[in-house]
Parts: C-alpha cells; sequence; structure tokens
C-alpha cells in the first residue's frame, strides 16, 4: 500500500506534527509555582521607608553615618517628628542582614565587614528615635497625688513642662487609637491602620514595619483578653450585687 500522497510526503506526517506540538503546550501539565520567597511590604513612617537602603535613607534625612565592622549608622539631619512629637535624635543602623524577605529561613543574610558590602546591598529595618527627658511642674504633680495618691507612680501628662518628651508620646498615641498590646519590657504599640509597631523604653522609641498579619492577629488577641478580662468583672459584679440583695 502506498503510504505517501502526491507530494511524496508520508500521509501520517501532518497528524504527527500536530500530535507532537499538543504534547509540547499540554504533555507537562501546570506550571509549577514559582519558588521565589515572599518579600516584605514596604512601609512609611514618618516619611521614611521601613525596610530600606542607602538610598532610602539618605532621601528621608539621614546623612550623617558612622561607619563599623557591624554597619553604618546614619543620624537624621534636622527636626525628626514623630506623630507630632519632636525627638531629640533619630537614626538608623544599614547592616547585611536581608530585610526584604518575609520568611526569615529563606533570607540571604550578608556575612562580614558592613565596609566591604556595595550600599545597595545594605539596608535598615527600624528607627531609633531618642527624646528629651520628661520635665513636670512639681506643684501640679503634688496636687494630683494629694487627689489620687496612684498619680505618684504615673505623673499626669497634664502636668508636663515638655511635651517632646516619652510621656508626651505614649499620650499622644493613646489618643489616636494605638493599642498597649505589651507592656513587658517597656510598652509596645500597634494600630489598626498602621504597618509599624512601636516600642517605648527608657526615653527612646524602636519604630519596626510589622506585617498586616501579626498586627490584626495581635490586636485580635488583645481584644479577647480584654473582653475575657471584662466578662470576669462582670461576673464578680453581679455576685457582690447579688449577695447584697
Amino acid at each position: 500500500m502506498d503510504w505517501k500522497n502526491k507530494r511524496g510526503r508520508t500521509a501520517f506526517a501532518k497528524p504527527l506534527l500536530l500530535a507532537a506540538l499538543a504534547s509540547a503546550l499540554y504533555g507537562c501539565g501546570p506550571a509549577e509555582p514559582s519558588s521565589a520567597p515572599k518579600q516584605v511590604q514596604v512601609q512609611r513612617f514618618a516619611g521614611v521607608a521601613l525596610p530600606g537602603r542607602a538610598a532610602d535613607a539618605r532621601a528621608a534625612g539621614f546623612k550623617d553615618c558612622e561607619a563599623s565592622y557591624y554597619g553604618y549608622t546614619c543620624q537624621f539631619s534636622g527636626k525628626f517628628i514623630a506623630l507630632g512629637i519632636e525627638a531629640k535624635a533619630a537614626s538608623v543602623t544599614l547592616n547585611g542582614r536581608d530585610k526584604f524577605t518575609a520568611d526569615p529561613g529563606k533570607a540571604k543574610n550578608l556575612e562580614g565587614d558592613v565596609r566591604s558590602m556595595p550600599p545597595e546591598v545594605i539596608s535598615y529595618d527600624e528607627i531609633t528615635v531618642a527624646f528629651a527627658a520628661p520635665n513636670y511642674d512639681q506643684r501640679c504633680v503634688d496636687k494630683a497625688t494629694r487627689t489620687n495618691p496612684s498619680a505618684s507612680w504615673d505623673r499626669p501628662v497634664g502636668c508636663l513642662l515638655n511635651r517632646n518628651s516619652m510621656p508626651g508620646l505614649r499620650d499622644v498615641l493613646e489618643r489616636g487609637s494605638w493599642q498597649l498590646v505589651n507592656s513587658r519590657r517597656g510598652y509596645r504599640y500597634m494600630h489598626p491602620q498602621e504597618g509599624v509597631s512601636i516600642d517605648l523604653r527608657d526615653n527612646a522609641a524602636q519604630i519596626t514595619p510589622v506585617s498586616a498579619e501579626i498586627r490584626d492577629g495581635t490586636l485580635k488577641e488583645l481584644a479577647n483578653r480584654r473582653a475575657a478580662e471584662k466578662a470576669k468583672e462582670d461576673a464578680g459584679r453581679k455576685f457582690v450585687n447579688d449577695m447584697a440583695k
């Protein structure tokens, strides 16, 4: 039997070619998902990108730098304003740790002398902010203490003579819906619409980016704890009232 057409080509050539193309297109199955590590979302606080690289730090005003084996610490040039409170100083530290990969296990950290690394590979992920020591009107504090003895432990913010201090910043945070989520070693605040956490200790603050997942989970846990505590207080109050009837 003659398997060739008039042009002398095998009659099966076209079907075989189509089959080969179909196999190439569909035979390998669905494309595998990308294995690239997930990157953190860059946040902004007071005009500063978090995390950021050397160019971001310089653009934000951190220009006065000191170099060491471990990194570059760059001070803010001018007045740094955090939520309306003027800081005494602010700085960022750039080093070879990978601040952009969301999974720490996949982060590509560079080791060794940071001074040997190109500026485009070093980065920072927090702002360190220092504030002036608080100064109070002692007569105001004494009056508040006579009225409320517990005021001697947490002096009223209304008695502050300098609002540009840590108590002044705490007052702004608490009035601005920031939630105190931890107070074991200082004070940690988060806000439901902000992508940073603010840690206060002594007269300094650490401002660090936080993912929406961690922020939302932390605030939900805080709300649950508060609801459980309120339920216990309500139950205790009801018991006392019922016993008094």
